[in-house]
């Protein structure tokens, strides 16, 4: 059996209260490391799939795809 809550229940209710425990710190450091390695892994390779990559292995509008998925990262973190 399942429910679901009206959003004004659930939504941008965060408690600050951890900050201070040093578990909240490893699971966020935690999940950014891993998010940084999936979206770079997923970047590359979908840009060398798609022969994008330069001869440095860089492709173009890299820093703008890493900003907008760390910013909508943490949009949808809240």
């Amino acid at each position: 059996v399942a429910s679901v809550e009206p959003m004004n229940l659930v939504a941008g209710r965060m408690d600050f209260s951890g900050f201070l425990d040093g578990s909240l710190w490893e699971a966020v450091f935690t999940f950014l490391y891993v998010d940084l390695l999936d979206t770079t892994a997923t970047l590359f390779a979908m840009a060398k799939f798609a022969g994008l990559m330069d001869g440095s292995g860089n492709f173009e509008g890299q820093r703008v795809a890493f900003l907008v998925d760390g910013f909508m990262t943490s949009i949808g973190a809240v």
